[in-house]
């Protein structure tokens, strides 16, 4: 398949709707009907022949593995379809490099929200990617993210626990070469942790650099999605990577980045606080007397609720690490009378949380996101009554029930079906009609079966 028409197929499954739908808006949903078009037209097994042939160029690579990854996005029979050939995927033969990331990123669709593949995974092929790892490392920094989608089942927010003490098991018989390569050693005052404190404030243009940080944020992501669902075993071994104390030096710290605090954050909700160990194993009995938390949760709120574009990265951390860190933080280890000025801590987050709502949450249109949000002023309500409005309550309450109700679809969602509605409602009678045809001359492609004849016919 020639370069550029490989080129134009990824961009014709992520182009996004018509003018003046928002930009936001192909990142959340992908154009479905582009997506069918292609997939009925055969495009599918085009990609696979051309991934056959061995040594084919890098930028031919690139452009079929993004193609692939457009189509897989949230679309069930494509994923299937990969899947199938997962192992092709995991062992293209070239001499050329620079197209290994996008084939992460195109794997990372096929398990992306889809338990069934995830389970189905074979463990000789998550050792592959994991060995790909090893040898790519640095360069590769999304096969981290790929690990990630076969370990956790985001939608459901259903942790794998097979696959996740796979990839661990894995990570640690090669932790030189994944981990301390990451700047994660676990020695404590080592000259490793100033090398990972000054790559996490690094805001420069070189691209090893950059490379390098992304890889450290991914991989630390990956570490407490293992950690996801209380496993003692991975819990004690997370531990022993990263501490509280270096995890709360990075959450103060003004000259980290969003990206990297979401990363942070979740490694300290799934190691240190939702877990299965008591508060004297995990070494969290003093968190509510220790200034630095509070003095933590604080400038994160204000960093990330009195922001006025909410972004993506702005989004992610507070709907992933801050408020469900904040919520259980506050079940577990708020103790005003012990530690008064957390109180204050407390009392000033809510009336950020408040702010926040009366700003954005007409902008939020993700029932998890709304469903958090209630979660939090529910967990504040609970410890001080008198910190949470009751207006509050209410507007989460009814936008919880609009979303359930169907009624709080995004502006751009909305003029999407509008627009393709007859188009999406034609390919369903279409569907139903090719199953049909199917069911009724299910069988070999022969007269014999097509047409039954009786035996003293023949």
């Amino acid at each position: 398949m020639p370069y550029k028409q490989c080129v134009l197929c990824g961009s014709f499954t992520s182009l996004p709707p018509p003018p003046n739908f928002g930009r936001s808006f192909a990142q959340d949903h992908p154009h479905r009907v582009n997506q069918e078009i292609m997939f009925n037209a055969g495009l599918l097994p085009v990609l696979f022949d051309t991934l056959d042939q061995e040594d084919q160029p890098a930028e031919v690579l690139r452009a079929v593995f993004r193609c692939m990854r457009c189509l897989a996005d949230q679309f069930t029979e494509v994923q299937k379809a990969m899947f199938g050939r997962l192992d092709l995927l995991l062992t293209v033969q070239t001499e050329h490099d620079g197209w290994q990331n996008d084939l992460a990123l195109a794997v990372t669709e096929i398990f992306t929200d889809n338990q069934k593949m995830c389970l189905a995974m074979k463990p000789a092929q998550i050792e592959r990617m994991v060995e790909m790892l090893v040898t790519l490392n640095v360069d590769v920094p999304d096969l981290l993210v790929a690990l990630r989608a076969v370990v956790m089942v985001d939608e459901l927010n259903v942790p794998l626990k097979r696959n996740q003490d796979l990839i661990m098991k894995s990570l640690m018989q090669h932790r030189e070469e994944v981990i301390t390569s990451g700047y994660i050693d676990g020695r404590e005052y080592s000259a490793m942790d100033e090398r990972r404190v000054d790559l996490l404030r690094y805001d420069g243009k070189d691209e090893g650099n950059r490379r390098l940080l992304m890889y450290h944020i991914k991989l630390v992501s990956l570490l407490s999605a293992c950690a996801e669902g209380e496993n003692r075993y991975i819990e004690s071994v997370c531990q022993s990577l990263l501490s509280i104390d270096d995890i709360l030096a990075v959450l103060l710290d003004d000259d980290v980045k969003l990206s990297a605090k979401t990363a942070y954050a979740r490694f300290f909700l799934w190691v240190y606080i939702n877990t299965g160990a008591t508060p004297a194993e995990a070494g969290t009995q003093a968190l509510a007397t220790d200034q630095r938390l509070w003095q933590a949760l604080r400038r994160n709120a204000e960093l990330a609720m009195q922001s006025r574009a909410l972004d993506a990265e702005c989004k992610l951390f507070l709907f992933d690490a801050f408020v469900p860190l904040l919520m259980l933080l506050v079940h577990k280890h708020y103790r005003p009378r012990r530690y008064p000025e957390s109180q204050n801590v407390l009392n000033d987050i809510a009336k950020m949380i408040s702010s926040f709502l009366q700003r954005n949450l007409n902008h939020i249109h993700k029932h998890e996101h709304i469903k958090a949000l209630g979660g939090v002023l529910a967990a504040i309500s609970a410890k001080e009554t008198t910190f949470v409005k009751g207006r509050d309550m209410v507007a989460v309450r009814e936008k919880l029930t609009h979303h359930e109700a169907g009624l709080a679809e995004s502006q751009s969602l909305r003029q999407y079906r509008k627009t393709y509605q007859k188009q999406v409602e034609l390919n369903k009678y279409l569907n139903m009609y090719v199953a049909n045809v199917r069911m009724s001359y299910n069988g070999d492609n022969v007269v014999a079966v097509q047409i039954p004849q009786s035996t003293n016919d023949r």
